[in-house]
């Protein structure tokens, strides 16, 4: 199928749009619709800064995993430089980059357990920390090893860290390089997905982020003081088991916990 992509405005569906509108406005947004991969080279260049070649190489990286799904060859290569031109991308980059996927895909992968899919609340904030630096600036100083260790996407979330604070330029590229290959996989999947991409709406979707995994760690802090309370009562350690609850009591209040 060769796909077109219309974005109605105000949020409308076509039913809505076409009531408010009319049919014939409808039609001429529908008849001028992008392309598919026009749609989303529209949304890459809305993420990355396509001013810079970096930049461009960035968004065309962004891109090259759906380009890489056209099962035809010719086609295949066909809109890859139909792409790179949009960006402005050089050609010979272009080839580089498939060469490389080539060589990639002769290679045989390690036999290693399945890789696993990465939780929404991972995709989101990676979404938003990648997408603007007000957000990272924010963010990231809150997002502290105990949370990063439980995720699955850990490497790519402390490449992102090493980064920012090696005082080099972020471009996702720069991280790119910083992963093996199997997050460099996973973190091509992720940014692949369709995800909001408004600055401010991400940054509202990170803060979102952090608030439910803070929630989440204290809970478990307030789940293993409890056992810690029970445990020290069980073997008669009353100082223990009094100084527990008292902590626990300000852990609750901390967070206004009912329980």
């Amino acid at each position: 199928m060769h796909v077109r992509v219309l974005t109605l405005d105000g949020g409308l569906d076509p039913d809505e749009y076409v009531q408010q509108n009319g049919a014939e406005a409808y039609r001429s947004r529908l008849e001028s619709a992008s392309g598919y991969f026009h749609w989303l080279a529209d949304r890459a260049r809305s993420r990355f800064d396509t001013r810079s070649a970096e930049g461009r190489m960035d968004a065309f990286k962004f891109l090259l995993p759906s380009v890489q799904k056209i099962s035809d060859r010719l086609e295949r290569a066909a809109v890859a430089n139909d792409l790179a031109e949009y960006l402005g991308v050089d050609a010979g980059l272009v080839l580089d980059q498939f060469k490389k996927a080539a060589a990639d895909r002769r290679t045989p992968a390690p036999v290693s357990a399945p890789r696993s899919t990465a939780p929404a609340i991972e995709r989101m904030l990676l979404h938003a920390l990648l997408a603007d630096q007000e957000t990272r600036d924010e963010i990231l100083p809150r997002l502290d090893q105990s949370f990063i260790d439980g995720f699955v996407t850990r490497e790519i979330f402390e490449a992102l860290n090493h980064l920012i604070h090696s005082g080099d330029p972020f471009t996702f590229s720069a991280l790119e390089e910083r992963l093996t290959g199997s997050s460099q996989g996973l973190l091509h999947e992720i940014v692949s997905a369709d995800e909001i991409l408004d600055k401010n709406l991400s940054r509202e979707q990170a803060r979102n982020c952090m608030r439910r995994l803070e929630s989440e760690r204290h809970k478990r802090h307030v789940a293993a003081l409890k056992a810690k309370v029970v445990a020290a009562q069980r073997d008669g350690q009353t100082e223990e088991a009094r100084a527990l609850a008292i902590e626990l009591a300000h852990a609750e209040h901390a967070r206004g916990d009912p329980s």
